[in-house]
């Protein structure tokens, strides 16, 4: 965790902006909250490693919220107060990691937005905290910009790109158990592995 810190410092950094606007576009009013809430993820994961750290040391007293802490990632499991902000891997190390890494893509994505173009490129639903949020955003986005009502909007799938810019390009989906070449679905032999990733839609 520290490695993971040290090579961000600014992940411990709070968001400028701490509650959304109303005035912003949907998307990127997503985008801000869901930076406020990784940091949350950051915040309540760095305080449970530092007060672990700070008892081992001997500079702080062994309080049973910290002794719960400390049983749970020795059992391998993530402390049900981490889960509470993002439920993501069911293992520390990968659940840290995962923290880390959606908060540095939340964090370009902020940027992305404040010029403009976060809907620009390509964007990878497993780099949100909140990924079902993200598609309902852009559903609002998109019927506000249609300028009719949300119920009426259907989501497409288009993966030759006939949408053009309308909606959003999605990257790194991933199929269990076949493989899609954007045309055909098709199944995977015995020995592959058991995700294949889908062409950009």
């Amino acid at each position: 965790w520290d490695r993971m810190m040290a090579a961000n410092p600014a992940l411990r950094s709070a968001p400028g902006r701490t509650e959304a606007t109303p005035s912003l576009p949907p998307i990127d009013a997503f985008v801000e909250l869901e930076q406020v809430r990784g940091h949350h993820a950051v915040s309540e994961v760095d305080g449970t490693l530092q007060a672990l750290a700070q008892v081992l040391a001997g500079e702080s007293l062994l309080t049973p919220a910290i002794f719960t802490a400390g049983r749970q990632l020795m059992e391998d499991t993530v402390p049900p107060e981490w889960e509470k902000h993002w439920e993501g891997p069911e293992g520390p190390v990968s659940y840290c990691k995962g923290v880390v890494h959606r908060m540095v893509a939340v964090n370009a994505m902020v940027e992305r937005t404040r010029r403009g173009s976060l809907l620009a490129g390509a964007v990878r639903l497993e780099e949100f905290f909140h990924p079902e949020t993200f598609l309902n955003a852009l559903r609002q986005q998109m019927a506000r910009d249609a300028g009719v009502a949300i119920d009426t909007l259907t989501l497409v799938t288009a993966w030759d790109g006939s949408l053009g810019s309308r909606g959003v390009r999605i990257e790194g989906m991933r199929v269990q158990g076949a493989v899609f070449d954007g045309v055909k679905l098709r199944d995977t032999a015995a020995s592959a592995p058991p995700f294949a990733t889908t062409p950009t839609c």
